[in-house]
């Protein structure tokens, strides 16, 4: 909200003209640019001073994340009307909220979007109005409202600047009420919470609202602060800085000044599990909150339109995803353990990112903090996203019914691992570690190259796991095993590339008629092996391509032939894995599970069945044997 400079001040004693009469989407546009700025220079306050509900020190990088996402939908907004700045400012919110602060503060834009309306531009009384409108139902998204947090401070600013304006008043005086009465506000929240009082703190999330008001101050009062980056002229000196240190700020932790020693509240779960709820029938915040009250604490529910962001405290993440999968599709899912550390965010020297062929468990994923890109299926005119949309059960009975569509497979886009990567980057990692399908039987691996090249080069590093299914999740698995010694990601991909030359997959199917189905058998090889009842035993050779490892006569042959095969492999070694795999035959993956427990005696094993993708290629009845040897 830059303003036209007033002329001084009239002698007749007449109130001044208006300095600010009106906010148009420029205006706006510039104010959340500052705000958004403002945030990111105070953010390792912020999060130093964090200790409500949980003192896992991580506000003020939440607080500026969700702003980041709001600068950057509104920074190509130039010209838009207001409505339209307020609108995309609201959604991205939603979109990029994190934590309990932009939880919040999204709550707030898109009360705040909605009671404007269409407007292409608003006077004081109308922006007035609508701020104080949206403060006021701020404890509408939250299941236990707490006085002495941000929910004080915004309603309380609000009013303030609320009754300030008066026939006459522009929204520089408006501004000013607004930034005095949260000042003072802010102030009293340390004497209002128990944490804060004992810490002696203000509330973290408080003052970050209080922040993005200095910001918006600052250019009201000097116009354009540009920061050191080159960037310069005209009235977009501001977004275009604002820009720039938003794409830069540092995402390490607090430092060794962060307030320690705060005990969180006893009943706070575990995990701050965040997820984005889609679905075209979807209930309301309230319902949604009914349903999910019993699951944990700091339950924030904010909708709008199709879309439902959710924010909870909860000892049992799994709960609450499914609780949540049964309404719609969960578009993005962020769990975090608020325990792992007792002064901030967890230093992570890097995250694993795969794809949903390595046939890990959930749960393990979640726990790890895996991210999980996953594969896609093609069944008839519809799309479905591997692991999630369908499963693999679901896929072997398509298979068997001769008058269903057949599934076909094919690799995610690059947008998909861009979204993940940078998930995982702006989350507070160092880095990102990705591991993925063998490049030569998918194009899995080069869709992920291709977006790394776009997150930009240093940020992350890939292997190419040239395997899949269990032989692809041994390799995470030993990765995350590696990262959290702290070893830094360059090291862990050194070791990933020593471990796959000493491993491999092995495995058969029940028929070769998948096979044929899938292009990975010629018609001349399936005409022959039906004649003579052959079934193949594959393996990976060097580069990661399927290639048959014998022919032979019958199931058991083919047992026996792998096991031969695992013998070979695991001689002489002194540490390994072994993970057992099938489709729809659980009870010989178990059998195969005990045998090669007692055979060979190694540090894990796994038995798993194959994700919806490699179903489709291999058929029911198939199964097989991963081994990794680590030393």
């Amino acid at each position: 909200m830059s303003p036209s400079r007033p002329p001084s001040r009239p002698e007749t004693g007449q109130a001044p003209p208006a300095r600010i009469a009106y906010c148009d989407g420029s205006r706006l546009r510039r104010a959340l640019l500052a705000a958004a700025e403002q945030v990111a220079r105070d953010r390792d306050e912020l999060d130093r001073i964090n200790v409500f509900p949980v003192p896992d020190g991580d506000t003020g990088t939440n607080l500026a994340l969700t702003l980041r996402s709001v600068a950057e939908a509104v920074g190509p907004l130039d010209r838009a009307p207001l409505h339209e700045v307020a609108d995309a400012a609201a959604r991205a919110s939603l979109l990029g909220a994190r934590g309990n602060s932009g939880m919040i503060l999204s709550y707030f834009l898109l009360g705040f979007a909605r009671h404007l309306g269409c407007r292409a531009r608003a006077g004081a009384r109308e922006v007035a109005e609508a701020v104080l409108a949206s403060s006021r139902s701020l404890a509408e998204a939250l299941e236990a409202p707490r006085e002495g947090t941000i929910l004080t401070v915004v309603r309380e600013a609000a009013t303030s600047g609320r009754n300030r304006v008066d026939e006459g008043q522009d929204l520089y005086d408006w501004l000013r009420e607004m930034r005095g009465a949260a000042r003072r506000s802010l102030d009293r929240t340390r004497d209002m919470l128990p944490s804060l009082r004992e810490a002696g703190v203000v509330d973290a999330g408080a003052k970050g609202f209080v922040e993005m008001l200095e910001g918006v101050s600052t250019l009201v009062d000097l116009g354009p602060v540009p920061v050191a980056t080159g960037v310069t002229g005209g009235e977009d000196a501001m977004a275009g800085s604002a820009r720039m240190a938003l794409a830069t700020f540092d995402l390490s932790p607090a430092g060794p000044g962060a307030v320690t020693g705060t005990r969180a509240i006893e009943d706070e779960g575990r995990y701050c599990v965040q997820m984005t709820l889609e679905a075209s029938d979807l209930p309301s915040s309230e319902a949604l909150r009914r349903r999910l009250s019993s699951l944990g604490t700091s339950l924030i529910v904010v909708r709008s339109g199709d879309l439902a962001r959710i924010h909870i405290h909860a000892d049992e993440p799994g709960a609450v995803e499914s609780s949540l999968a049964s309404l719609g599709t969960l578009v993005a899912t962020r769990v975090e353990d608020t325990r792992a550390t007792g002064t901030g965010t967890a230093v992570r020297p890097g995250v694993v990112v795969t794809d949903s062929s390595a046939d890990l468990p959930s749960s393990w994923v979640r726990e790890k903090g895996v991210e999980v890109v996953p594969l896609r299926l093609i069944v008839g005119d519809e799309t479905y996203l591997d692991g999630r949309d369908l499963e693999s059960g679901e896929v072997l009975r398509l298979l068997l019914d001769p008058n269903a569509p057949q599934p076909t497979t094919s690799q995610p886009p690059a947008a998909d691992f861009e979204r993940a990567f940078r998930g995982v980057l702006e989350s507070g990692a160092d880095g990102y570690l990705g591991i993925f399908l063998s490049s030569a039987v998918s194009g899995t691996f080069a869709a992920a190259r291709t977006a790394a090249r776009a997150v930009g080069e240093g940020r992350g590093v890939l292997v190419d796991s040239r395997s899949g299914s269990l032989g692809l999740g041994l390799l995470v698995i030993r990765a995350v095993e590696l990262l959290e010694t702290g070893l830094p990601v360059p090291r862990v991909a050194e070791e990933l590339e020593r471990i796959r030359s000493r491993s491999n997959l092995l495995f058969t199917v029940d028929k070769i008629d998948w096979l044929l189905r899938s292009g990975r058998l010629g018609r001349g090889q399936a005409w022959i092996a039906r004649l003579m009842g052959i079934i193949p035993v594959l393996q990976l050779d060097p580069a990661g391509n399927v290639v048959p490892r014998a022919r032979v006569r019958g199931h058991e042959a083919a047992r026996e032939e792998i096991f031969r095969a695992l013998d070979e492999g695991l001689a002489g070694a002194r540490r390994y894995r072994i993970g057992v795999v099938h489709a729809g035959v659980p009870d010989l993956a178990e059998s195969l599970e005990r045998e090669v427990r007692e055979r060979y005696d190694p540090v894990e094993t796994y038995c798993r069945p194959i994700t919806a993708v490699l179903a489709a290629h291999a058929g029911p009845g198939a199964w097989g044997i991963a081994y990794q040897v680590e030393s």
